[in-house]
């Protein structure tokens, strides 16, 4: 199956865009829009020392966290999945010299017994992320039904099984793709991922300006199969965002010259 966006115009009215905040879950307990049933206070750095507090949704103090920076390293995006019972936070090992990013799991393991008490989190496992080069994060979504994470960087994205602690795809950008993400947006059936880009192409000899390539690629979000791409009709930057309407039967493009509305159109190969 493809997927072909059919190009209505202008729209009318535009929806309501997801904000950056809306595009990246966190458990953060510096966040007004924290979720989950735990909170891990947040340091500029991304460095957690030994026994930095891990706190209920009240503010209280549920437990510690072993071990910090030496097992987890630096740390950017982090999320509590009720369902798991357990933190993901993308991270870099401390000291790390390779290629890509690491998912680490952080859960409740026991109790400190020696020189302090109360409950233990620390990492139990960890995923690794070929896209997550930096993590230059642009989506950290949880599913509604919490068994599906995606993430999404400048480099590629893929779906993290939550509760199987496992990576279910992984997909890197092409050269052409690759740091020209725009914006993104998930479908309300969450079945679909539609992700905007914005690529120089080539010098102009004539003019001297730079063209670029404007796209919008359609994604299989529970396989990571690309499924459509449309290129628009515009050789400028454009720094445009996507959302799909309430139905998920079309998509919205909005920029600050640039607004139109498509129809999706589903066709067998």
């Amino acid at each position: 199956m493809i997927i072909e966006l059919n190009d209505i115009g202008v729209p009318s009215k535009l929806p309501v865009f997801d904000s950056k905040d809306d595009l990246i879950d966190t458990s953060f307990s510096q966040s007004e829009k924290a979720i989950g049933k735990l909170r891990l206070p947040g340091v500029g750095n991304g460095r957690y020392e030994k026994k930095h507090p891990i706190l209920f949704a009240d503010g209280s103090v549920a437990g510690h966290l072993k071990g910090a920076v030496m097992d987890i390293g630096y740390t950017w995006e982090c999320i509590y999945v009720d369902k798991a019972g357990a933190f993901f936070l993308t991270s870099i090992p401390f000291l790390y010299k390779g290629e890509g990013g690491f998912i680490s799991i952080v859960r409740e393991t026991g109790t400190y017994k020696i020189f302090a008490s109360g409950p233990k989190f620390e990492k139990t496992s960890s995923i690794n992320v070929e896209f997550g080069n930096g993590w230059h994060t642009e989506g950290f979504k949880l599913f509604s039904n919490q068994s599906r994470l995606l993430v999404i960087t400048k480099a590629g994205f893929g779906l993290v099984d939550t509760l199987g602690e496992r990576l279910v795809y992984s997909i890197k950008f092409d050269e052409l793709d690759h740091y020209s993400i725009q914006n993104f947006s998930i479908s309300p059936n969450e079945k679909l991922l539609a992700i905007s880009f914005s690529a120089s192409d080539y010098q102009d000899p004539v003019s001297d300006e730079w063209k670029f390539k404007n796209y919008i690629k359609i994604f299989n979000l529970g396989t990571g199969e690309q499924l459509g791409n449309h290129s628009l009709d515009s050789d400028q930057p454009l720094w445009a965002k996507v959302q799909f309407s309430v139905d998920g039967k079309s998509l919205f493009l909005n920029g600050e010259q640039y607004q139109r509305q498509f129809e999706l159109v589903s066709k067998s190969r």
